[in-house]
C-alpha cells in the first residue's frame, strides 16, 4: 500500500477521486448519457428485492399491452362481419398496430432517457387505455383503425419497449432470467386474451369484450407504473441518441450486423400470423375456433421460449443463444409446408412461437452485452426505426404473394431464407465479458472474475458516476476490500511494493485505486 503523505499521516486512506468518478470517456463509444446527474446514487442495489419488483411491474405491463396485440387475431372474423370488410382490410388494422408499436417504441425509449421511465410509461398506458375504450364505441371501420390500430399500437410500443429497456440495469447475476420472466408475460397474455376473448365474444359481444379487457388492463398498468423505474436516474437533459447510434455504427462492427440481422428477421417474423388461418382453411379445417386455438398455442410456445431463453443465454452466452434460435426458427419455416393437418399445424405453431420468442427475448440481452446495460434504451430507440418498415411490411408482403400465386410454398421458403440471412449476420457477433455466464475454465487456467465484479470494457466507460452497471458497485467499494481473488494472489506473489516518495507515486506502482479505475 502507498505510504500516506505527511499531510494525511495518521488518517486511514480513503478512496481517491479516480475510484469514485470515472475519467472522461475513452474508447470508440461515447454514451448519450451515463445514468443520472453527477452525485445521484442508483435507486437500488443490483439483484435486490427492488429489482424483482421492477420485473413484476414489467410483467403486468407486457401481459396487458403486448399480450393483447399478439392476440389480435381472435377479433379478425368479428371485425370483418360487423364492419363488412374483406380480410385484407381486417389484417390492415393489425399491420397498422404493429407499425405504430415500433414507432411508439422508438419514441418512448428515447424520451425515457430524458423524462424518466415512469412518466413515459404513464403516458403510454393512458394512450392504450383510451384507445381500447374508444374502440369499443367505434361505428365505422376507420374509427376502429384509428383507435385499435393507431392508439393501441402507440400505447403498446410506449409501454413494452420502455419496460424492456429498464430490466438489464437492475441485474448483474441472472440478467437473462429476469428478462425472461418479464417478457414471458407477452406470451401468457396472448394465450389468456385469445382464449378468454373468444369466450367473451360469444356471450358478451365484441364491444363489451374490449371493455372488459380495458378494465383489467387499467388495474395491471397501474401496478406497472408504480413499480417500474430506472435504476440509474435520468439526467433530465436532452441528448442526441441518434448521434450516439451513428457513432456506434462507425466504431462497432457488431452494431451494423446486429441491426442488419434484426431487419431481415422482422421482415418475415409475422408470416405465420398472416397465413396460418388461411392455411388451415385450404387444408380443409372447418372448426371456427381453430384460429383462436392456433394463436393461443403460439402464445404458449412464446411463453415457454421466453421463460427458458434467459437461463440458457446465461449459460451459453447471449450471441450464441440468438444465433441458435434464429437458425431453429428458419428450419421451422422450411418444415411448415409439410404441415397439412390440425395436429401438425398446431405443432408448428408451438415450436415457431418457442424459437422466435427466444430470439426476441435475447435482443435486449445482446444489446446489454455488446453496448452496455445503461445503453439498452438508446440502442433500442434506433433499432426500432430499423424494425418499423420491416415489421410493418411483413404480413402484407406474404399476404399479397399468396393472393397472386395461390400457393403458400413461396412465402414459406422466402421467410425461412430471410431468417437464415439474419442468423448469418448475427454469427459475426461475439460475446463480451459479462461475468455471469459461460462454463468455468479448466483447472490451472485463469479464474473468471466473481459475478457482478466484472470490469467494464474501456469502450463502455461513461461520463458520470453511474456509467455502467458493470462499474457502479465497484465505484462505492473501499480500497483493499472486495478485490478479486486473482488480484490478491498476484499481489502476494509479487511481494511487498517499494515505498513511494512523499507527494509523488512511485513509477510503475499499481494501487487499489488504480485497479478500481475504469480506464
Amino acid at each position: 500500500m502507498r505510504t500516506p503523505s505527511s499531510s494525511t499521516a495518521g488518517t486511514p486512506p480513503g478512496p481517491s477521486a479516480s475510484a469514485l468518478v470515472p475519467p472522461p470517456t475513452v474508447g470508440p463509444i461515447a454514451q448519450p448519457h451515463a445514468g443520472g446527474p453527477a452525485g445521484k446514487p442508483p435507486l437500488g442495489d443490483a439483484d435486490s428485492f427492488r429489482a424483482w419488483l421492477v420485473v413484476l411491474g414489467s410483467f403486468c405491463t407486457q401481459f396487458t399491452t403486448f399480450g393483447f396485440l399478439s392476440a389480435f387475431g381472435f377479433l379478425s372474423f368479428t371485425i370483418g362481419e360487423v364492419f363488412d370488410v374483406d380480410p385484407t382490410l381486417v389484417s390492415l388494422v393489425g399491420t397498422v398496430q404493429l407499425g405504430c408499436m415500433f414507432l411508439g417504441g422508438s419514441i418512448s425509449t428515447a424520451m425515457s432517457e430524458v423524462y424518466g421511465t415512469r412518466a413515459v410509461l404513464a403516458v403510454g398506458s393512458a394512450i392504450w387505455v383510451f384507445g381500447i375504450f374508444t374502440a369499443s364505441g367505434a361505428n365505422t371501420y376507420w374509427e376502429l383503425m384509428l383507435t385499435l390500430g393507431v392508439l393501441c399500437g402507440l400505447g403498446t410500443g410506449s409501454t413494452y419497449f420502455t419496460t424492456l429497456s429498464v430490466i438489464p440495469q437492475w441485474f448483474m447475476r441472472g440478467r437473462g432470467w429476469a428478462v425472461s420472466l418479464s417478457t414471458m408475460a407477452g406470451g401468457l397474455g396472448q394465450m389468456v386474451w385469445a382464449l378468454g376473448g373468444q369466450n367473451l365474444l360469444s356471450t358478451q359481444g365484441w364491444r363489451n369484450t374490449l371493455r372488459v379487457i380495458g378494465g383489467v388492463g387499467v388495474f395491471l398498468l397501474l401496478i406497472g407504473i408504480a413499480l417500474v423505474e430506472r435504476r440509474f436516474p435520468h439526467s433530465g437533459k436532452r441528448r442526441s441518441v441518434l448521434a450516439f447510434n451513428l457513432n456506434l455504427l462507425r466504431t462497432e462492427r457488431s452494431y451494423f450486423f446486429f441491426a442488419f440481422g434484426v431487419f431481415f428477421y422482422m421482415l418475415v417474423l409475422f408470416t405465420p400470423f398472416a397465413l396460418l388461418p388461411l392455411n388451415a382453411q385450404v387444408e380443409g379445417i372447418t372448426d371456427p375456433n381453430f384460429g383462436s386455438t392456433t394463436i393461443a398455442l403460439l402464445g404458449v410456445g412464446t411463453a415457454v421460449g421466453r421463460f427458458f431463453s434467459g437461463a440458457v443465454s446465461d449459460r451459453i452466452g447471449r450471441a450464441r443463444h440468438i444465433q441458435i434460435n434464429a437458425f431453429a426458427a428458419s428450419l421451422c419455416m422450411w418444415l411448415w409446408p409439410t404441415s397439412n393437418s390440425e395436429q401438425t399445424l398446431l405443432t408448428f405453431a408451438f415450436f415457431y412461437g418457442l424459437f422466435t420468442a427466444a430470439v426476441f427475448t435475447a435482443m435486449p440481452l445482446v444489446i446489454a452485452n455488446q453496448f452496455g446495460p445503461t445503453n439498452v434504451g438508446a440502442v433500442l430507440s434506433v433499432v426500432m426505426l430499423v424494425i418499423l418498415p420491416a415489421g410493418t411490411a411483413s404480413a402484407p408482403i406474404v399476404a399479397s404473394w399468396y393472393q397472386d400465386s395461390g400457393s403458400f410454398l413461396g412465402p414459406q421458403l422466402y421467410s425461412g431464407g430471410m431468417m437464415l440471412i439474419a442468423c448469418a449476420a448475427w454469427c459475426v457477433m461475439k460475446d463480451k465479458p459479462e461475468g455471469n455466464f459461460g462454463k468455468p475454465p479448466a483447472a490451472g487456467g485463469a479464474k473468471p472474475p466473481p459475478q457482478g465484479d466484472a470490469k467494464p470494457p474501456a469502450s463502455f466507460v461513461g461520463l458520470g458516476p453511474a456509467a455502467t452497471s458493470f462499474s457502479s458497485d465497484a465505484q462505492h467499494r473501499q480500497p483493499g476490500h472486495g478485490e478479486p481473488q486473482q488480484q490478491q494472489q498476484q499481489a502476494a506473489a509479487a511481494g511487498p511494493e517499494p515505498p513511494e516518495q512523499h507527494g509523488a507515486a512511485g513509477a510503475g506502482t499499481t494501487t487499489n485505486e488504480d485497479a478500481l479505475s475504469p480506464v
